[in-house]
């Protein structure tokens, strides 16, 4: 049942095309039959496209808006809780059985590595010589070229 459930499928993949036939198969699969694509700038046949303030035909005169008094009620503060209810409860079991991790096991301290003992020196030691200081000769880079400043351009060429 289920093979020819695909077959069906397949047959109706391959016959469901605009022009209701079958599709020559070419040299990468079957292909659609060839349209005439348009090639180039969009030719529109509508009114030209409007740029500019739109035209108002009457005069739009502007009016202040009336205000009218609305009512305000007054806040409604929420009920008070009861005086016996908490608003947050806090509930200690102490006498029932433990059902997890509860127990804690000692364990041994962790040892600590001695640290070695410190030796006092009564002198500093002796600092290290430095040989003169190895100064780089300056490099002369020469005259830069730069390039020609902008031109302005008179007003009646712009």
């Amino acid at each position: 049942m289920k093979y020819m459930l695909i077959f069906a499928s397949a047959v109706t993949l391959a016959v469901a095309s605009p022009h209701r036939g079958l599709v020559d198969p070419g040299a990468a699969g079957p292909a659609p039959a060839p349209e005439p694509i348009a090639i180039g700038p969009a030719i529109l046949d509508y009114e030209p496209i409007a740029i500019g303030p739109v035209p108002v035909e009457q005069p739009i005169v502007p009016a202040p808006a009336p205000v009218l008094p609305e009512e305000i009620a007054p806040p409604v503060a929420p009920a008070p809780a009861p005086v016996g209810s908490p608003l947050v409860q806090i509930i200690l079991n102490i006498n029932s059985p433990v059902s997890g991790p509860g127990i804690v096991v000692p364990q041994p301290p962790i040892e600590v590595a001695p640290a070695d003992p410190v030796q006092v020196v009564d002198s500093a030691p002796e600092p290290v010589q430095i040989g003169p200081a190895i100064v780089p000769e300056p490099v002369a880079i020469g005259v830069p070229i730069l390039p020609p400043p902008a031109v302005v351009i008179p007003e009646e060429l712009n």
